[in-house]
């Protein structure tokens, strides 16, 4: 029941983040098709007001730099990541460029003597007005600590790829969780 609670709340965020991205232009009418009444938009979107679905291959190479992460192979998808890939951590920190990615996700990851990911949801986007591809993706990450301590964290992450289809830029945004007494 805990991990069906936990769905539907991550379910329910990832519509809200989604739709805040989707929102057309400030008072743009758009048609309803339940209703077929004009909606006004209450924010004009800074970034896009208009994505479609995305090639799933996109949210496969995602996935599996996640199995990676978990397996302590990040290296294993390397090549997939552009020479200038920025990654922009929970914490506020902005690692830019490959090499120093890779190096600093292997150190954290070798801090940590197991991971184990749950995937809630993901989707692949590409937005019309960038024309850029974009997957989404939110899940639990279940971390034991080489001490034996245990820590969770809920994750989103939006993940970029350059028109070479290798990742460019991650978005991670967390959020710690309480340990769990079953």
């Amino acid at each position: 029941m805990k991990k069906l609670t936990v769905m539907l709340v991550c379910t329910f965020i990832a519509s809200v983040v989604f739709t805040s991205l989707c929102q057309a232009q400030e008072k743009t009418k758009v048609k309803s098709k339940s209703s077929k009444t004009d909606l006004s938009m209450p924010y004009k979107a800074t970034y896009s007001s208009q994505f479609v679905m995305g090639d799933p291959a996109n949210s496969k190479l995602v996935l599996e730099m996640w199995k990676d992460f978990d397996d302590n192979a990040f290296e294993r998808h390397a090549d997939m990541l552009a020479d200038t890939a920025m990654i922009f951590l929970a914490d506020g920190e902005v690692i830019k460029g490959r090499d120093k990615m890779i190096a600093g996700v292997k150190e954290y990851r070798n801090s940590i003597a197991s991971v184990k990911s749950e995937v809630h949801a993901y989707m692949s986007l590409k937005s019309v007005e960038h024309n850029e591809n974009w997957v989404a993706i939110w899940g639990t990450e279940h971390d034991t600590w080489k001490d034996g301590k245990t820590t969770s964290v809920e994750l989103h992450e939006i993940w970029r790829l350059n028109k070479d289809g290798k990742i460019d830029v991650i978005r991670q945004f967390t959020r710690k969780t309480e340990p769990t007494k079953e």
